[in-house]
């Protein structure tokens, strides 16, 4: 529920100290740090530790405190583990005590109380911990951009999207993940006035995973009006349904593996689906984190947010029709997902076929055949084949959700972030989040900073409302493919046209159109059930194919060994003039007896 101005403003003079370091919140008085030119204020808890009893349940708020709470420390990041993805972060600063969020202000948007708010909403691996406090200041606080930053942290994994009974009634929540999003958005409603926010303009970002959560809040007939606008950076095939079901398999895989249910668990009776969710809740979030690693090993993984009729009440075709129009930015990079290994001088036909049929399958084509032929013919190049789903699931997907909110009335912009290659870089998945709030950044040189600086203004103009006529909306989108002088391209015209005419229109001709489904696919099914003559077959049991044939190749090589020295043995002792033993049971015989 928003909390209004008005009722903000009796409590405005008692919101911050002489310093700024001390704030009073509506839950108890809050002490931060001075970062350069700007304040500080890391490790504050949105909800209660969701430990024990709170675990698999909705967000509970923080019940108010009255010391003054030190938050001058990150808070340990939620904790997490997939063979999907991998983290930098280390396993003593993961915790399922995790439910908090950080707010970097200034003085001036405290003595105002009217700047912008950017909330970010980190990728699936990430954690609201990566970034750099001084990078962070300096990109949004600095140089009179004054826009309040706030990252959050939220459950992920078994923890964040267990789904045992899609349509029954535990107390264990369906999309947990997101209900942790939306608690942390409704604080910043009715706390971020306190930091200098005005709450009525927030713009949230999401990159990856975050980028799907905050669509799917834009399309919750819910949840939407929660912020004012919203960009979505690299998100992965956005507009993806979601189905009731989603997470079932890796979740029940999990509760096998705890010992905490069977094959033949019934999960029709509530009692029986209570008693294993229980039974979960006794075991350490380590434990879990890895039990779902070993569902992860059987091709089980958790993806993703479900149909649940409260947060995402119907198909995603039908939201999006419905959806409220917004001011929206969507793109992803250059080269978010090539596939380098599908060429050398010339197109592996059979990893080309092998990617083709993957991706007809995850997105059912009526007619399999066709779709993976005309896959082929259209890839069958060597500077095309290495951008299949960089084409299918980024740059078509951006295409599409900036068209919705677009026909919905919203204004639309898409972006592509691709430095020149004169720049001795390539664009990745990660890049953006690294110049604008400092994740993984290593050394960076001159061009670099211009670029990071250039970044972030065009970022925050758009944050804080500057009518920039370089920006165009859509259909037009921005290049950002900055040279070593900092000079873009900007505005064009033609996003990915071949591919997205290829994926929205070409390979759907003849009736051939995706059909619905009403379950959630079995990734390894797809994948497993993709065979070419055994030319060809999924990297990850490649992998298991190359490891085999190394641990065979070393036996027999070790057989070879141990039959070589039996054999040179063998002839040695051949060779040796027999010993001669005399016997001493008959004083008489000097018939020697061989050894």
């Amino acid at each position: 529920m928003m909390i209004t101005i008005s009722t903000l403003l009796l409590f405005g003079a008692f919101a911050f100290s002489v310093s700024g370091r001390e704030i009073q919140l509506s839950t108890g008085p809050v002490e931060g740090k001075e970062v350069g030119d700007g304040l500080a204020f890391l490790g504050i808890p949105y909800a209660e530790p969701p430990v024990g009893a709170l675990r698999f349940r909705p967000p509970q708020p923080k019940a108010p405190w009255t010391d003054q709470l030190s938050v001058q420390e990150y808070a340990k990041s939620c904790i997490f583990a997939s063979s999907l993805e991998s983290t930098d972060i280390p396993a003593d600063q993961q915790s399922e005590d995790c439910l908090y969020l950080n707010v970097f202000t200034n003085e001036y948007c405290i003595a105002n109380q009217q700047c912008k708010v950017l909330v970010y909403i980190h990728g699936g691996y990430h954690g609201s911990t990566y970034f750099k406090e001084d990078v962070l200041i300096e990109n949004f606080l600095g140089e009179d951009r004054n826009v309040i930053v706030v990252t959050v942290s939220y459950r992920l994994g078994v923890l964040g999207n267990i789904n045992l009974v899609p349509e029954g009634d535990t107390s264990a929540a369906r999309n947990i993940a997101l209900l942790d999003i939306i608690a942390s958005l409704q604080w910043v409603q009715q706390q971020i006035y306190y930091f200098g926010g005005d709450p009525l303009e927030t713009t949230v970002i999401g990159h990856d995973t975050g980028a799907l959560n905050v669509y799917h809040l834009l399309l919750s007939p819910t949840y939407h009006n929660l912020f004012k606008q919203a960009m979505l950076m690299s998100g992965y095939d956005l507009q993806g349904e979601v189905y009731p079901d989603r997470n079932m398999r890796s979740s029940r895989a999990v509760a096998e593996a705890a010992r905490c249910a069977t094959s033949s668990t019934d999960y029709t009776y509530v009692e029986q689906s209570e008693l294993v969710v229980n039974c979960l809740r006794n075991y350490t979030a380590s434990d879990l984190v890895h039990h779902q690693l070993y569902a992860e090993k059987q091709g089980l993984y958790f993806l993703g947010n479900v149909l649940d009729m409260y947060i995402l009440p119907s198909k995603i075709d039908d939201l999006i029709a419905k959806q409220s129009p917004t001011n929206l930015i969507v793109g992803s990079s250059g080269n978010e997902n090539e596939l380098d290994n599908i060429v050398n001088d010339t197109v592996a036909m059979d990893r080309l076929r092998f990617y083709c049929e993957i991706v007809a399958k995850e997105r059912n084509y009526k007619y399999l055949t066709q779709a993976t032929a005309d896959c082929i013919r259209q890839y069958n190049d060597v500077h095309k084949a290495i951008g299949i789903k960089n084409d299918a699931y980024y740059f078509t997907s951006a295409w599409n959700v900036a068209k919705a909110n677009a026909d919905a009335g919203g204004t639309s912009r898409i972006y592509e972030f691709s430095p020149r290659k004169e720049l001795k870089r390539e664009s990745d998945h990660d890049d953006l989040i690294t110049y604008l709030f400092g994740y993984e950044e290593g050394e960076l040189d001159e061009t670099d900073h211009s670029i990071r600086s250039a970044l972030a203004k065009t970022l925050t103009d758009f944050i804080n409302g500057v009518d920039t006529e370089e920006w165009p909306v859509f259909p037009s989108f921005y290049l950002i493919d900055y040279n070593e002088e900092v000079e873009i391209s900007g505005a064009q015209e033609k996003y990915h046209t071949e591919a997205i005419t290829f994926w929205n229109e070409f390979i759907e001709r003849n009736g051939n159109t995706r059909i619905e489904r009403t379950e959630e696919p079995s990734l390894k099914a797809i994948e497993d059930s993709v065979a070419f003559g055994g030319l060809l077959v999924s990297d990850r049991f490649q992998r298991q194919v190359v490891v085999a044939v190394v641990c065979v190749v070393v036996a027999l090589a070790f057989i070879a060994f141990i039959l070589v020295l039996v054999v040179l043995t063998h002839l040695n002792n051949r060779d040796k003039p027999e010993s001669i033993v005399f016997s001493t049971r008959n004083s008489n015989s000097i018939r020697p007896q061989m050894a």
